[in-house]
């Protein structure tokens, strides 16, 4: 049986969702030999309200994997840092 994941608001610069963030990067990095690829200079602001969300995803006290949703208008949005921990997928 798996655990149950609880999702928490958070921010993509804070102190658990930069080292989520950061292992993405590091996991491109290592998969496809070049690092992140962010055309529009993806910034923290951008996945915070009322621009977007960004979420982090907790199994048992532990944050495992996070994600956001970048808004561009007000039907449109682009999803954004999907992540989760290589060992929980």
């Amino acid at each position: 049986m798996s655990e149950p994941v609880e999702i928490r608001d958070d921010r993509m610069d804070s102190e658990v969702g930069a080292p989520l963030v950061h292992a993405q990067w590091s996991e491109l990095l290592a998969r496809y030999g070049v690092p992140d690829a962010d055309p529009d200079d993806l910034q923290a602001d951008h996945l915070a309200p009322p621009h977007g969300v960004f979420v982090v995803a907790w199994v048992d006290g532990i944050a495992v994997g996070c994600g956001g949703i970048r808004r561009y208008d007000e039907n449109i949005g682009e999803i954004k840092r999907m992540y989760v921990a290589p060992d929980l997928r």
